[in-house]
């Protein structure tokens, strides 16, 4: 029996078993074998591996599917189907081939492929073996629904060709008048690979597109400036597949023209050491705040006094043959030249010299994990109390700036709290716990949404889970001063308690709400931990188990006093009223996931819209 014989067959037995048990995941059985058209092509043997000969003669044997002469493959003749094409590619060969995504093998394509499959080559055998050739695939080819109910499984790997919604732009005039700007990105393996930037109208038509370059992996930003520039994250290495990176790691950041000209890139990529990832944040002197991964070795982590047992499978996710890395966060400031392209690191702070740990008395960082300005080193166990992890400790998913308080706030997700810190401190005062403008240096200034991370109370008490896109309200919008942001729910029941294991991802289980927090903050900008911070505004769905968003998404405040939000699995966009009222429901056409989502007036300086 043949590997595509044997794995339909398992693939069907597996299906059967899951209609017996629950009719809602049934997948397609009879679209099944068109998914493994070109994988099965190529594997000209189909031993789950690749020789050589079988890379080198990859072309050949992709013309052999062109049924219609014409040197290139269509979706049919690549064996997808309908508005799952997305399916087809989650296998690593037509991933690989495919490699503009767009679910159509060009004739350079085709001439390509050898050249697109070795990179899976990693020992450089001139063999790909079959731990090579399904490198970034969660188990195989998605031909289940990973525990998923169907419908759900259905928006997650969906695709539209037209906006597609119960509320479509235009259509309700209470939703605030203004064009968005889409930056959609690739999902975890490139299934719905998609590097597009643009413009939507009012009326929801494409106005205006940036041209992209690079590559843009889950978790990419795009913000457009109000004199007129793109500051975007771009990739040269997805980490799917190179390992030597962890979840979220881009390696660029750049400034682009209305053109699509790239007038600044700053690169920073250093394979288990170094990575920029997430956000970044523009300044009004013109600097960027910009996130980055920093790698340590399990030895230079348990010098911090990190306990080695709390990570033991993470710490091996990317290096896996040495002692294993964690990953920490350090915030820079970059000063950009325009004019000669160059770049100066004007000001950072560093996560790890604000830890603390009560573990051991012998190692750095001993002392009182309660005390509220340092970050407790072993709260959490890497392998267990966080999803998606890959030795990263804090997952920083935000940077956000205020310019009056001279005070940066960051997300940290798998903590599930909020950081408030003092950017008016020099990197040395950054580096200790004196100096700067509230006289503490580095260490966090406040904290908010989960208080067992620092010795007070339990998870189930907690407000923030999985949170991102935390941001000051700006001047002269409705809730200006407050904060807004996009409260996952990961982890978080139905019932709000804390679910240690969501292996499902939650779906169906877990909800997710959009708040407006007041924080506790005195005239002068310090904090009163006396008062607790209050939610003036919220906004959850009817049902709460209807909307839900896992990872990833943002929300806006808009100046009609409406909240624009996405979630961004599958790009769904929504507006509502102050009254919690959908003005706006729909998803965009196309590929690709979408990170955070913003709307401007038709009158913001940035848009350079002909008349």
């Amino acid at each position: 029996m043949t590997r595509f014989a044997i794995a339909c067959c398992l693939v069907l037995c597996r299906i059967s078993a899951a209609q017996d048990a629950n009719d809602d995941s049934t997948l397609f059985p009879e679209q099944l074998p068109g998914l493994w058209t070109v994988p099965n092509a190529v594997d000209s043997n189909q031993d789950g591996e690749l020789s050589m000969n079988e890379v080198l003669a990859a072309p050949a044997a992709l013309i052999e599917l062109d049924l219609d002469g014409d040197g290139s493959l269509d979706a049919q003749e690549m064996g997808a189907f309908d508005q799952f094409l997305p399916m087809v590619r989650g296998h690593n060969i037509t991933n690989l081939i495919d490699a503009d995504g767009d679910v159509h093998i060009s004739e350079e394509e085709v001439e390509n492929a050898s050249e697109a499959l070795r990179v899976l080559d990693a020992d450089a055998n001139w063999h790909i073996d079959a731990d090579e050739l399904t490198v970034g695939l969660w188990v195989g080819p998605h031909f289940n629904t990973g525990g998923m109910p169907l419908p759900v499984w259905n928006l997650f790997r969906g695709y539209t060709t037209e906006p597609d919604g119960p509320i479509l732009p235009g259509d309700d005039g209470r939703a605030f008048e203004g064009y968005m700007l889409i930056h959609e990105a690739g999902d975890y393996n490139l299934a719905q690979m998609s590097n597009a930037t643009y413009l939507l109208g009012p009326e929801g038509d494409k106005v205006h597109e940036w041209p992209h370059p690079g590559y843009s992996p889950e978790a990419s930003v795009a913000y457009l400036l109000p004199n007129g520039l793109l500051l975007r994250t771009v990739s040269t290495h997805h980490w799917t597949r190179d390992k030597r990176f962890p979840v979220g790691a881009t390696t660029s950041i750049e400034l682009v023209n209305w053109d699509g000209e790239a007038v600044w890139t700053y690169t920073m990529s250093v394979p288990e050491k170094y990575s920029f990832h997430h956000d970044v944040e523009y300044l009004p002197n013109g600097n960027i705040l910009a996130i980055r991964y920093t790698g340590f070795t399990t030895e230079e982590a348990m010098a911090m006094g990190w306990d080695p047992d709390l990570g033991r499978n993470a710490r091996h996710a990317i290096d896996k043959q040495g002692s294993g890395l964690v990953w920490l966060d350090t915030v820079l400031e970059l000063k950009p030249d325009l004019d000669d392209g160059s770049t100066e690191i004007v000001w950072q702070w560093n996560s790890w010299e604000h830890l603390v740990q009560d573990r051991y008395p012998d190692r750095k960082n001993y002392g009182d994990i309660t005390d509220p300005g340092k970050i407790h080193v072993n709260y959490l166990n890497l392998d267990t109390d966080v999803p998606y992890n890959s030795g990263q400790f804090f997952h920083v998913n935000t940077v956000d700036y205020h310019l009056e308080l001279d005070m940066v706030v960051l997300s940290s997700a798998t903590y599930g709290e909020v950081w408030f810190i003092d950017h008016s401190t020099t990197t040395a005062e950054a580096a200790s716990s004196t100096g700067g403008r509230y006289g503490k240096g580095g260490d966090l200034l406040y904290r908010w949404g989960n208080d067992e991370a620092w010795g007070k109370g339990t998870r189930d008490d907690s407000i923030l889970y999985w949170q991102h896109d935390i941001q000051w309200i700006g001047d002269g919008l409705p809730g200006a001063g407050n904060m807004l942001v996009f409260n996952n729910g990961n982890r978080r029941t139905l019932e709000d308690t804390y679910a240690k294991d969501a292996g499902d991802g939650g779906f169906g289980k877990s909800y997710t709400d959009v708040l407006e927090v007041r924080m506790p903050m005195n005239s002068d900008g310090t904090f009163d931990w006396s008062r607790e911070a209050e939610i003036v505004w919220s906004w959850e769905e009817e049902n709460r188990a209807d909307y839900y968003s896992p990872f990833m998404s943002g929300a806006q405040r808009l100046p009609n006093g409406n909240t624009i939000f996405n979630r961004a699995f599958d790009k769904y966009i929504t507006e509502v009223t102050p009254e919690g009222e959908k003005v706006l429901h729909f998803t965009p056409p196309g590929w690709g996931r979408l990170y955070r989502i913003y709307k401007f007036a038709p009158d913001y300086p940035g848009l350079k819209l002909a008349d």
